[in-house]
Order: C-alpha cells, then structure tokens, then sequence
C-alpha cells in the first residue's frame, strides 16, 4: 500500500465521489480509479460500495478510513 492510494481513497470518501476527488486532488478519475483498484487487489478486499449512487466504504474500508483520517 502506497501512500498515494490511500490519499485518493480518503479523498473519495471526503468528496462523495470519484469525480470530485479527482478535481480536488488534481487527478483524472480514471488515475483515481485505478490507483483504488490496485489498493483493492493488493489488500484483497473491497474498500468502496460502488454499487449505490455515489460511493461510500464497505466495513473494511470504514476500518481503513478511521486510521487514516
């Protein structure tokens, strides 16, 4: 895990959104995107629903998201 990823992964949840975090961080939402994915695959676990209208974390990502914020 990169710092980096978990920036945009805060970033994501802060903005209520891919889009937004990008704009915010200064990134395309296609690098923010990829960058979670990697973050994903690598620990294994989902860290956002995607599923619903705008992204919020799964359980593992609210535990993720309450070190790093």
């Amino acid at each position: 895990m990169r710092l980096q990823q978990l920036r945009y992964f805060l970033a994501v949840i802060d903005e209520g959104g891919f889009t937004r975090a990008a704009q915010h961080l200064g990134r395309t939402q296609q690098a923010v995107s990829k960058a979670l994915g990697l973050l994903e695959q690598e620990l294994g676990v989902r860290l956002l629903d995607r599923e619903s209208g705008s992204p919020g974390p799964t359980l593992f990502g609210r535990e993720l998201a309450s070190f790093g914020g």
